[in-house]
C-alpha cells in the first residue's frame, strides 16, 4: 500500500471520526431531552388523574361541591390535552430510538477506535468506507424509525 493510499484512509478515518464525535453528542442530548419530556408528560397525566379522581371523591357542601366538580372538570380535561399532546408526539419511542442510536454510533465509534490504534501503516480504505456504510445505515435506520413513529402518531391523532 503506498503513501497516498494510507494517507486517503487516515484522512477518512478521522472525518469518520469526528463525524461520530458530533453525532454521539447529539443524540445524547435528543436522547435526554426526550426522556425529561416523557417523564414530565406521563407525571403531569398521573398527577391530573388522581387529582381529578380526589375532587369529585369530596364530599362538601353543595356550594363547594360545585367549585370542586369545576376543578375536577378542568384537571381532567387538562390530562386530555397533556395526554394527546404526548401521544402525538411519541418522546417516550423517542427517547428509546435515540437511546439504541447512540449505543450504535458508540460502538461503530469503538470499531473505529479499535482500526486507528493498530497498524495504521496498513489502513485499507475499504474497512473505513465500510466503517463509513455502518453509519450511513445507522443515521438511515433511525430517520425512517422517526417517519414511522411521526405516522404513527398522526393516524393516532387522526382516529
Amino acid at each position: 500500500m503506498d503513501t497516498t493510499e494510507k494517507s486517503v484512509a487516515l484522512s477518512k478515518a478521522e472525518y469518520l471520526l469526528q463525524t461520530l464525535d458530533a453525532q454521539i453528542a447529539k443524540f445524547r442530548a435528543r436522547r435526554r431531552e426526550n426522556r425529561i419530556r416523557s417523564m414530565w408528560f406521563k407525571g403531569a397525566i398521573t398527577v391530573f388523574a388522581a387529582l381529578t379522581t380526589i375532587l369529585i371523591g369530596i364530599k362538601a357542601e353543595p356550594a363547594t361541591g360545585t367549585q370542586l366538580q369545576n376543578l375536577a372538570l378542568i384537571f381532567s380535561a387538562a390530562g386530555t390535552v397533556f395526554s394527546s399532546w404526548d401521544l402525538f408526539f411519541n418522546y417516550r419511542g423517542l427517547w428509546i430510538r435515540y437511546t439504541v442510536t447512540q449505543v450504535q454510533l458508540i460502538n461503530l465509534r469503538s470499531d473505529l477506535d479499535y482500526l486507528l490504534h493498530g497498524d495504521t501503516t496498513n489502513l485499507a480504505e475499504a474497512a473505513v468506507d465500510e466503517l463509513y456504510r455502518r453509519y450511513q445505515a445507522i443515521l438511515t435506520e433511525t430517520s425512517a424509525e422517526w417517519v414511522s413513529l411521526r405516522k404513527e402518531a398522526s393516524n393516532k391523532g387522526a382516529a
